[in-house]
């Protein structure tokens, strides 16, 4: 029989969605074909292998499959596109949100092998498949479509998105509590109306890098003060008063300096005032760590050694108060005597100074 002839004689039809099947995460949609030889009659009981193919109007086939299967007593095939061999992709990541319609393309290899010939033209789905997205998709009043798809939300341009809000006012609005990462996602609990992040973020930054927070810009704390760290004596141990505060700050050198390339590393530009990462590494190890291959400098526990710094120089203006106190009385001493010595002197010159009486 000729192989070209059966093929052209193949025909080929999309059912869509069987409700009776059970539904898949991605969902799958029926096809039958019946295989026919040149004179129109079906072939059964044969081994037949089919590759099934989806793609957009335009461009290449995206995902392939096959299916090895024996045509029934009709000559039919029943199969699920979705529930193949896979060639080529991956159904539940294809793309179903193009603009136009997709085509599904047929290879059948009638020995059963995979030396596969095409079937005709490729045929436009109808909408049937499309009750795949429906399972994820909310129409809007004005069919402006929000999709999810595995991996992927796509939200109308002009539209807000609103989680457990009715009208939202933002692209995004969330009512509540949210959590964003892949270990903290369904295995930890946000804060009330406040947000978990797993990674890293960035404001006015597209590169955070390694950094857990990076503000390209300037940030505010109402109230002012530094931010906050557990500072209860029930959480310490190890408690010990700082000695020479006064003599570690004055081994700091502060400097004034220019970035190379301010932006780069997203800092100010223009004339900048502070230290050298690796003069205060020599001197406050702790305050220094490396990013990227680069040193840079977080200020701990400046306040306390200021604190204590002061302290000991109010100890040491108290010392040399005390001396100069007493130096003060020693010299109201030493010129009360002169004041005595030259009072006596000058009566001894008048002739005015008693006479001590002899023995």
């Amino acid at each position: 029989m000729d192989l070209r002839s059966i093929l052209f004689a193949c025909s080929l039809a999309v059912i869509g969605v069987l409700p009776a099947q059970p539904f898949t995460p991605y969902g799958t949609f029926s096809y039958q074909a019946v295989v026919r030889d040149a004179l129109g009659n079906a072939i059964p009981d044969q081994l037949v292998n089919l590759r099934l193919g989806l793609g957009p109007c335009i461009g290449a086939v995206t995902y392939w499959e096959t299916h090895l299967v024996t045509t029934d007593d009709i000559g039919m095939v029943n199969l699920r596109v979705g529930a193949g061999t896979v060639e080529l992709g991956t159904f539940e990541g294809y793309e179903w949100t193009s603009n136009c319609p997709h085509r599904l393309e047929v290879q059948i290899d009638l020995t059963g092998g995979t030396n596969f010939t095409p079937v005709g033209a490729p045929s436009s789905i109808s909408a049937a498949p499309y009750a795949i997205i429906s399972r994820h998709a909310r129409t809007m009043m004005d069919s402006a479509m929000v999709v999810v798809m595995p991996g992927d939300l796509y939200v109308h341009p002009d539209y807000q998105f609103g989680v457990g809000v009715a009208n939202p006012l933002n692209k995004l609005d969330v009512e509540g509590a949210a959590v964003i990462g892949a270990s903290y996602a369904g295995t930890h609990t946000a804060p009330t109306n406040g947000l978990l992040v797993q990674g890293s973020v960035g404001i006015g930054t597209t590169s955070p890098g390694a950094y857990g927070l990076l503000v390209n810009g300037s940030a505010a704390k109402p109230g002012g003060g530094s931010w906050s760290s557990s500072s209860d004596l029930r959480l310490k141990k190890n408690v010990a008063t700082l000695t020479g505060s006064l003599h570690t700050l004055l081994g700091l050198r502060g400097v004034t300096f220019a970035y190379k390339d301010p932006a780069a590393i997203h800092e100010l530009p223009g004339t900048r005032i502070g230290f050298i990462a690796q003069e205060v590494e020599q001197v406050l190890p702790d305050w220094v760590e490396e990013v990227d291959g680069y040193k840079r400098l977080t200020i701990r526990g400046f306040e306390a050694l200021t604190v204590e710094a002061l302290r000991e120089l109010q100890a040491e203006n108290a010392g040399l108060r005390a001396e100069v106190e007493a130096l003060r009385d020693q010299q109201a001493r030493v010129l009360g005597a002169l004041e005595r010595a030259e009072a006596r002197l000058e009566a001894i010159e008048h002739g005015t100074a008693p006479v001590k009486a002899e023995r």
